[in-house]
């Protein structure tokens, strides 16, 4: 692909999360002349269909897909960067997609490509971190804090907050992770697990710290995987520790969700179309995973 100009207009439209804000504050330190907008699954579409194309000469889509891969026609000037399950690979379109890496590991190798590993070095420890949370690796102490610290700032404000790729930490910030751990272990002695009755997996229900919910009760509980409901939307929101498995690709397979190898998701309109999912969803694992059955 032919190098893109710096001063180019640019246009970055990128996923409402720590990798989409991620791979947001890449391309501002590449591209000057830059506006951002952040979306959900649920709007990028109707995002989409409501930009002028010609307004810019280059629209990056990051971390995040339309459902209607069609609306992407409307575009000349588009490049699209994602990892996840619903994104098809397509470089002859400019759509970039592989789902071993978090959208900002991507983001950050195509400007590598294009530009040189020497003007993105200032952001290496920010990309391994981002792609550590996101990819839900969790080797990193350092990528929960980030997230955390997401959490704090609003999207703006972090990308702000964090555009020379520097993330030593200020005091505020020290106080408020601190502040974080705190409500967390307090929260966490407190949940209401439900374990269910045929596989190693369990359910529960919070509006914050499910990944960190989810991490613990896999990690010093034993279970194989862990699914939630966040209140503030009917969804069934599933983590796994399984290597084996992909729950991402499972779910896009069904027809019924998607997202990643070990975090994914689908979406219910009513409670008793989510309880019904969760129970489809233990029969079917229990008959296509004989690792993930109760002794």
């Amino acid at each position: 692909m032919k190098q893109i100009k710096r001063t180019a207009k640019v246009l970055s439209i990128s996923h409402n999360d720590l990798d989409g804000v991620g791979a947001q504050i890449l391309l501002g330190h590449v591209f000057k002349n830059i506006e951002y907008i952040e979306c959900s699954y649920y709007n990028i579409d109707k995002t989409l269909i409501s930009i002028n194309p010609e307004d810019y000469d280059v629209v990056f889509i990051t971390d995040i897909s339309p459902k209607i891969i069609e609306i992407l026609d409307r575009f000349d000037n588009a490049i699209l960067i994602d990892h996840h399950q619903n994104a098809v690979n397509n470089p002859k379109k400019h759509i970039y997609v592989n789902y071993k890496y978090s959208g900002t590991y991507l983001t950050n190798h195509f400007l590598e490509k294009m530009y040189g590993e020497e003007l993105m070095s200032p952001y290496k420890k920010m990309v391994k971190l981002v792609n550590d949370y996101d990819m839900w690796i969790l080797k990193y102490k350092g990528s929960k804090i980030l997230n955390d610290l997401y959490g704090m700032y609003n999207h703006t404000k972090f990308r702000l907050r964090f555009s020379s790729g520097k993330l030593s930490l200020n005091k505020n910030e020290q106080l408020y992770i601190a502040d974080v751990e705190k409500r967390f272990n307090e929260l966490y002695d407190n949940i209401v697990v439900e374990e269910f009755d045929t596989i190693n997996a369990c359910w529960f229900e919070s509006d914050i710290f499910v990944n960190e919910i989810s991490h613990k009760l896999m990690m010093e509980e034993g279970y194989q995987c862990v699914m939630f409901n966040t209140l503030k939307n009917f969804k069934v929101s599933i983590r796994s520790k399984m290597d084996d498995f992909n729950f991402g690709m499972y779910l896009k397979d069904k027809g019924i969700g998607g997202g990643h190898k070990k975090a994914a998701g689908v979406d219910v309109s009513t409670q008793e179309e989510m309880n019904n999912t969760v129970d489809s969803l233990e029969k079917d694992l229990y008959t296509i995973i004989p690792s993930i059955r109760k002794l």
